[in-house]
């Protein structure tokens, strides 16, 4: 799996569309809310969460359209950037200290960091499996509060830095002589058992 300062360094590029894409969602939100009072009253917190989510995914989608080595990975279901060949990234509100996911098979397997063949296929047939990454953020009111990127493995500390709103950076402590080399896995599947799955996700 990719370190921090690997992903560091392969993201820094991207980190002002990041935070434009999600800053300009959160500002259209807050025009629905400010100009048209009588539509926005009926709307919920999860109705708010996808609206920022779409719009974000769509500003982040055409800002990157021309950047080098970022292409748009939507053979997964869901909005996702691959960064070179080792690095899927998706945006998710962590706004309860972790992004969360419909406990599809698919994504039981990105949990562990896991990929099946079709999966793989599905991402323009990379040939090794990518480290999932997520561009995660808060909300204060209408505004964004802060966005972090993060790594986040079952069986693995968490790891994750700020990009905007604040200067946190959280990397696990290395002891010598037990860092981990633990690489993404491909895992055996058929077809049919990911059939239905793959747009069960939740923004």
């Amino acid at each position: 799996m990719v370190e921090l300062p690997y992903a560091q360094d392969a993201i820094k590029p991207i980190e002002p569309t990041l935070v434009e894409g999600l800053t300009k969602a959160a500002e259209n939100w807050e025009t629905l809310l400010s100009e048209h009072p009588a539509l926005a009253l009926p709307l919920d917190a999860t109705t708010r969460a996808n609206f920022i989510h779409n719009h974000a995914c769509s500003e982040v989608a055409h800002l990157t359209a021309d950047a080098d080595g970022v292409t748009l990975a939507e053979g997964l279901g869901f909005f996702a950037l691959l960064i070179g060949s080792d690095i899927i990234l998706r945006m998710k509100f962590v706004g309860y200290g972790a992004p969360s996911n419909v406990a599809t098979r698919q994504q039981k397997l990105l949990a562990k960091q896991s990929f099946t063949p079709e999966m793989l296929l599905a991402l323009d047939g990379i040939p090794a499996p990518p480290t999932l990454l997520t561009c995660g953020y808060t909300l204060e009111g209408a505004a964004i509060g802060r966005i972090e990127i993060r790594r986040d493995c079952i069986g693995h500390q968490t790891w994750s830095y700020d990009i905007y709103g604040g200067e946190a950076i959280v990397e696990p402590l290395v002891i010598p002589g037990m860092i981990d080399t633990t690489k993404p896995a491909i895992v055996t599947s058929t077809r049919k058992a990911m059939e239905g799955e793959s747009h069960a996700e939740s923004a």
